[in-house]
């Protein structure tokens, strides 16, 4: 019988790295990806970056901090919306072409696209989802069972 201080085989990490699918399949979505954005005459390149926990209450402060103290629910859902996606962009997306930070503010079109696609990559990334352009059925990725849940 093994003693406290002799060390147990992970058995289940030594069956993981003996599979080979589990190395091709693993962390193929990055944390942090460039993008193209075309806007009308203009072109540039951005990095989306999935936020990790404080990035995504940094996001969730913000929003708020946008709404000037106000009451959330006195605004209409599209200015809810659009604090929330300059939130995103904010935090998400980086490396921008000196002419997006103003774009975004004044045109909801392009902060919409541009945060919409960082957070569609976080979504990516947290799913490991690399399939592209195929039409799939969503998997669940958590499920919650049991009598109370």
């Amino acid at each position: 019988m093994p003693g406290p201080s002799d060390q147990m085989l992970d058995l289940r990490a030594v069956a993981q790295a003996a599979d080979p699918t589990t190395k091709a399949e693993a962390s193929l979505v990055t944390r942090s990806v460039t993008a193209t954005v075309h806007y009308g005459d203009k072109l540039g390149v951005v990095r989306l970056t999935a936020p990790n926990g404080d990035q995504r209450t940094q996001i969730s402060r913000m929003t708020a901090m946008l709404g000037g103290g106000l009451p959330w629910d006195h605004f209409p859902p599209i200015a809810q919306a659009r604090f929330h996606n300059l939130a995103v962009y904010s935090v998400c997306v980086s490396d921008v072409p000196d002419w997006m930070d103003a774009a975004v503010q004044e045109d909801n079109d392009l902060l919409f696209a541009v945060a919409g696609s960082a957070e569609a990559h976080a979504e990516k990334y947290f799913r490991g989802d690399v399939r592209k352009g195929e039409a799939h059925a969503r998997e669940l990725r958590v499920v919650v069972e049991g009598e109370d849940a």
